[in-house]
């Protein structure tokens, strides 16, 4: 087999496959049985010494041995085998190994292949194939087994081809925006920028004169009370009312329009350090619309001379000791002042109490001390020292019907009894007991003698007796000498229940005047330790006056009897002594 090897590497531009260029063998044979010839890689054009340009080489031309016509071969129009099967086509590089056919020759302009296209190397191809390896486009392995290093050069190549071409785009975009930034220019930026700060200013102007018509010119002519129809308003503060409480009645009565802005306003202005900070005088007013802020505030406080006094009402006290109390000991009101305002004032005209409407409705008796007995609620106020009479009483009132829920009524009224009978009751239990750890035993014998009103017409208690000696002349005595003392309120002479109450009872006893614990005592006697010894029988009563002379006597709440059970915690020290030391 003949063979012409062509090498030329000045066929391809330089650059592309690094200078190296493929040879390819010219097989002139045809096989012993007229067969085609195998695939010729045509010649690669042939740069000449003296050209600018490349020249492209016409491939050669090859005859068949047999003398037909000559054919150019094509890597598109390559001579089928004899087995009518396409051969491969391979395009052997001068490492050996087979170039792409896109890769292979030049353009058809004469341009290099775009690096974009280009294949990486494939393994080599022999020189030269045999008839059945061209038939059915197989590839020999070389015999030498040999592996040019030409093809790490190509690869290495190849990679640096695209990042050359990755940088000139990089560097295409980068002149892109420097022209675009020129045509731009400073002008433009300061244009943008200006524009921008006029847009701004715009808004800003738009919404603060959206916020003036809307809000600020509103709050601030009422703040300031301008712009206002004069009209003078009614209003009442209640005792002990709060900023909270100011405005919102200020708000509902239309003396001012923003409630919160009030409180701020109030806040803010008002002396923290003053005696008077966050106190508001009670009482009716009549303000005009025209009053700002300031002025509607310092409406309700007080004077400058007037102080703020803390009286505590202990339970138990009588009407006559609250009104010496704030008279005598506190420097408010006057002693009449205080008596006609319990005894005849028409409490109906500028307040609302059910109990005194009920008291009214049903009578009472003309024997009752004060009217108002038992309605005083204990507990602690503060008052102004300029506090009138029934500004007090008012309070006190206030309180116990606070105290005197929905359910105390609906109870009372299924018991039989009257609010005012419950409320006379509670007063006893008061009087009787020295600690609240027998409220209920003291009740249960008051309620049981009232049920049980053939056999016990009397109820006997030695406080209705103490309460009528001192309503007389104001002494309260240590022991009782007798209980023949002649007064509709003695309890030992006239059946059933005294003319009114004989204190003012705290809540623990006005609850125990209507949830009494169940026994069956019908008597009970103080002890020397300050508790009661309670007894079911006459002689039981007896026997146990007996055994407190001889101080052998063990007080029922010690005894832990029927009808006197009790726990630990019922047992009560000195701390919740009542300060009543009736027998």
């Amino acid at each position: 087999m003949n063979s012409e090897n062509i090498n030329d590497k000045d066929g391809f531009p330089e650059g592309i496959f690094g200078g190296a260029q493929g040879s390819a063998n010219t097989n002139g044979n045809a096989d012993a049985n007229g067969g085609a010839d195998a695939p010729v890689r045509p010649a690669p054009e042939r740069r000449p010494a003296n050209a600018d340009a490349p020249e492209r080489r016409p491939a050669p031309e090859r005859r068949p041995a047999n003398g037909g016509t000559p054919v150019r071969p094509s890597p598109a129009n390559a001579n089928p085998p004899a087995n009518g099967r396409p051969a491969s086509l391979v395009f052997p590089s001068a490492n050996g190994r087979p170039a792409s056919p896109a890769n292979a020759n030049p353009s058809a302009n004469g341009k290099p292949a775009s690096p974009a296209n280009a294949n990486p190397p494939v393994p080599s191809a022999p020189s030269s194939l045999s008839p059945d390896d061209a038939a059915t486009g197989a590839l020999a392995t070389p015999e030498d087994g040999s592996n040019n290093s030409d093809g790490n050069e190509n690869s290495s190549n190849a990679k640096g081809i695209l990042g050359f071409w990755r940088r000139s785009r990089a560097r295409e975009r980068a002149d892109r925006e420097k022209k675009k930034r020129r045509r731009n220019g400073p002008l433009t930026g300061a244009v943008v920028g200006a524009v921008k700060g006029i847009v701004y200013i715009t808004a800003v102007t738009v919404i603060g004169i959206a916020l003036a018509l809307f809000f600020v010119i509103p709050v601030g002519n009422d703040i300031f009370a301008l712009k206002k129809e004069a009209e003078v308003i009614d209003i009442t503060i209640p005792e002990m009312a709060t900023l909270d409480d100011v405005a919102d009645i200020f708000y509902k009565s239309g003396l001012i329009s923003y409630p919160r802005i009030f409180k701020l306003y109030c806040n803010f202005t008002e002396n923290k350090n003053s005696k008077f900070y966050g106190v508001y005088l009670a009482g009716d007013y009549s303000l005009s619309t025209t009053l700002n802020y300031s002025q509607l505030l310092d409406s309700l406080k007080p004077a400058s001379d007037v102080s703020v006094v803390s009286i505590t009402i202990p339970e138990g006290l009588t009407t006559y000791e609250i009104i010496d109390l704030f008279v005598n000991q506190n420097g408010i009101g006057t002693e009449q002042g205080f008596v006609d305002a319990i005894n005849t004032y028409d409490w109906s005209v500028d307040y609302d109490y059910w109990f005194i409407d009920e008291l009214m409705e049903n009578g009472y008796s003309e024997d009752r001390i004060y009217r108002l007995d038992g309605y005083l609620y204990p507990d602690t106020y503060y008052f102004y020292s300029d506090s009138t009479e029934v500004e007090v009483i008012a309070r006190l009132l206030d309180n116990f019907n606070k105290k005197f829920s929905d359910e105390f009524r609906a109870y009372v009224a299924a018991s039989g009894l009257t609010v005012d009978q419950s409320v006379t009751l509670a007063s006893m239990i008061e009087g009787e007991a020295r600690y609240r750890s027998e409220f209920g035993l003291v009740s249960s014998v008051f309620h049981n003698r009232l049920d049980h009103a053939d056999s016990y017409p009397y109820l006997e208690s030695d406080a209705t007796i103490m309460y009528a000696i001192f309503s007389k002349d104001h002494v309260r005595p240590e022991k009782l000498s007798g209980t023949e003392y002649d007064s509709p309120y003695n309890t030992y002479k006239n059946k059933g229940l005294p003319p009114g109450p004989i204190c003012n009872p705290g809540y623990e006893a006005l609850l125990y005047s209507i949830y009494p614990r169940a026994t069956d005592y019908f008597y009970f006697v103080a002890n020397t330790d300050g508790y009661s010894v309670f007894s079911s029988t006459l002689s039981e009563h007896e026997q146990a006056i007996e055994d407190i002379k001889n101080g052998v006597a063990v007080s029922t709440i010690f005894q832990g009897s029927s009808g006197g059970e009790y726990d630990e915690d019922d047992i009560e020290g000195d701390g919740d002594d009542n300060g009543n030391g009736d027998e």
